[in-house]
């Protein structure tokens, strides 16, 4: 699940309040349900259960509400106990450094050194998506989350 805001998409041309269908990181999405901001949970929580179902989801924020955009094309799930093995980790650990360096400079080993054992808890775009909140700029914080996805 990707947790996206409406002027990050249009930054890369991506314009989600024009239409009901949208087409990100080359996986095409139908408009969902759409929440308040103060319902981001019941949000989060809708796309927690449509990631179960296969669906890959974007939660898109607004000024005032957050949409959740559905996948078309079902996935095919991972077994619930699916756990990065210690090589998995630590290269998904170096690449993140490696990019959020590129992004930041050298103030990126604070941040991967202080978030690295979340990596054991989560999915690698779970703990991508994790670092790229701490980067301030959302212009930055996008481009991160692009080149950890190619």
């Amino acid at each position: 699940m990707d947790i996206l805001t409406s002027d990050e998409l249009e930054l890369i041309g991506v314009f989600p309040d024009r239409s009901t269908r949208l087409v990100f990181k080359g996986e095409e999405f139908i408009l969902g349900p759409s929440f308040s901001l103060n319902k981001k949970s019941v949000g989060i929580s809708f796309c927690i259960q449509e990631e179960k179902n296969g669906h890959q989801c974007l939660l898109i924020e607004t000024s005032n509400s957050i949409a959740v955009w559905k996948s078309i094309k079902i996935r095919k799930k991972k077994p619930l106990n699916h756990h990065l093995s210690k090589i998995e980790k630590e290269e998904l650990i170096n690449s993140c450094l490696l990019e959020l360096t590129k992004c930041i400079g050298p103030i990126a080993t604070l941040i991967i050194e202080e978030l690295e054992d979340e990596a054991n808890n989560m999915s690698p775009i779970q703990f991508v998506n994790i670092i790229a909140e701490q980067i301030p700029d959302p212009k930055i914080a996008l481009a991160f989350r692009q080149r950890m996805s190619q």
